[in-house]
């Protein structure tokens, strides 16, 4: 499966994925970090753009970076798409 997100305009590919309930955790390389503050900052919605089950819009609710691991955002559902 395609783990692929539009974050703050760019696309990014999250390494892994699992959900609960209606929140997603995606884990993500170091370069994702950026797009990830600027939408958490901004509060811009998050798409998915990987299997169409999942298409929804997702409000970011937590990032934890780290230099050598990269880093893990939460995401909440707003709605489906």
């Amino acid at each position: 499966m395609d783990f692929a997100f539009e974050i703050a305009g760019f696309r990014c590919e999250a390494n892994s994925m699992r959900m609960r309930g209606r929140t997603l955790e995606a884990s993500f390389e170091t370069d994702a970090a950026g797009p990830l503050s600027d939408a958490f900052l901004n509060n811009t919605a998050v798409s998915f753009l990987g299997a169409s089950e999942l298409s929804a819009a997702y409000a970011i609710r937590a990032i934890e970076t780290d230099a050598a691991n990269g880093c893990t955002a939460v995401f909440d559902v707003l709605s489906a798409a």
